[in-house]
């Protein structure tokens, strides 16, 4: 892929999680992605920091795989004993005692979240809390393409029908083109816009985002597709949730409209997600925080759940 007025780039695009690149429009190995990670001068090393995935759709947060807090007893964290918390507690001797992949409601990737919402409803992709400075994040790539797997494999005439699941990798870089780092986010239970979402991840198509708010974007207007960090504006648009069909709870998948969200390296937002009705509270889309990511390479400014 061209960088237009830049330079162009010594390495393509890179999925993080490395099952596949494109090199121009040539899909590469995995070993051939794993040695590039390993060797390529153009990524940069700075310290960590958090960004944060925004709600991809608007409704009320109904489950959580589980939620942990600092400490092991369980009262209300904002109301306190006298409210009973609405999501079942994490095994607090992980290792990471934020991320929600002990609970009950497991994820492909951490801090997986259900977000009620009508069938149609829009999916939209979109982060905060990225570096604006001049060693920030200028903008980078972005890709979706579905995953045919578990309850998202069955197609939409079946009697089982969940909806699609839909995995997107962004690729960060700072203002000199240099690789920083990259993430993914999974959305399921959906209907995926096939003019920019892939059947599967070998003929899907690369877009090019900018740092809405970047010292210097990466790309010029001409050649901008998305803008993210932009909070309540900007973002992608993916898909629509789906309307799950009754037999899909036959097979043990949900049958009723609503998006579930992970992200890699996620943790939950611990400042939101409940109310004094004992559910979880109302989320908007592109506005607010429903996974903080740790990259290393990316100095983000999320708030701590600590």
């Amino acid at each position: 892929m061209e960088r237009s007025d830049r330079q162009a780039s010594t390495h393509p695009p890179r999925r993080h999680g490395g099952i596949a690149i494109l090199a121009g429009t040539a899909l590469v190995s995995i070993a051939v992605l794993l040695l590039l990670m390993r060797t390529s001068p153009t990524v940069k090393a700075y310290a960590s920091g958090r960004v944060a995935v925004l709600a991809g759709t608007s409704g009320t947060v109904s489950t959580l795989a589980c939620y942990d807090l600092p400490s092991p007893s369980r009262p209300h964290p904002l109301l306190g004993s006298s409210y009973n918390d609405p999501f079942p507690p994490c095994n607090m001797t992980d290792s990471n005692p934020h991320d929600g992949v002990t609970g009950p409601h497991l994820g492909t990737f951490s801090a997986p979240t259900d977000i009620q919402a009508s069938s149609g409803s829009g999916v939209i992709v979109q982060l905060d809390y990225l570096p604006n400075d001049s060693n920030g994040v200028a903008g980078g790539y972005a890709i979706a393409y579905e995953q045919r797997t578990g309850c998202g494999s069955y197609d939409p005439t079946s009697a089982y029908w969940n909806g699609r699941k839909v995995e997107v990798d962004i690729t960060h870089y700072n203002r000199l083109s240099q690789q920083l780092n990259g993430q993914s986010i999974m959305y399921e239970h959906v209907n995926p816009d096939n003019s920019v979402v892939g059947t599967n991840s070998g003929n899907a198509t690369w877009f090019r985002w900018n740092n809405a708010y970047a010292y210097q974007m990466l790309w010029p207007p001409y050649a901008q597709q998305l803008l993210f960090n932009n909070t309540g504006l900007g973002g992608w648009s993916i898909a629509t949730v789906a309307q799950p069909k009754s037999g899909a709870k036959d097979v043990g998948c949900s049958t009723g409209a609503h998006l579930h969200q992970d992200a890699t390296s996620g943790e939950y937002n611990h400042s939101q997600w409940w109310s004094t009705s004992g559910g979880g509270t109302y989320a908007t889309a592109r506005v607010s925080d429903m996974q903080y990511v740790t990259m290393s390479g990316i100095i983000g400014t999320a708030p701590s759940n600590q």
